[in-house]
């Protein structure tokens, strides 16, 4: 068991998507580091239900996305997990 609390550390995440818009290239990689380190912390691993909930949360967090769509923004978040 992690000892970051699992909804804060999601939340955390949410935020920082909502905020950046993940437009620019910085910001994908920040936010691919992130999630990175939450997966890791979580013991959450690529393509079960609790990875695929929550990567749906951050998608759902970013407006005016420059990713072509969902399936676009998974495979570049899974990039260091696979």
């Amino acid at each position: 068991m992690s000892g970051i609390d699992r909804k804060a550390e999601l939340e955390y995440l949410t935020a920082f998507a909502k905020e950046t818009g993940s437009k620019l290239p910085i910001d994908r990689a920040q936010l691919r580091a992130l999630w990175t380190a939450y997966c890791l912390h979580q013991n959450i691993e690529v393509d079960t239900a609790d990875y695929d909930m929550g990567l749906f949360m951050l998608w759902c967090a970013i407006t005016g996305s420059s990713w072509d769509d969902f399936e676009d923004f998974d495979g570049f978040m899974c990039a260091n997990l696979v």
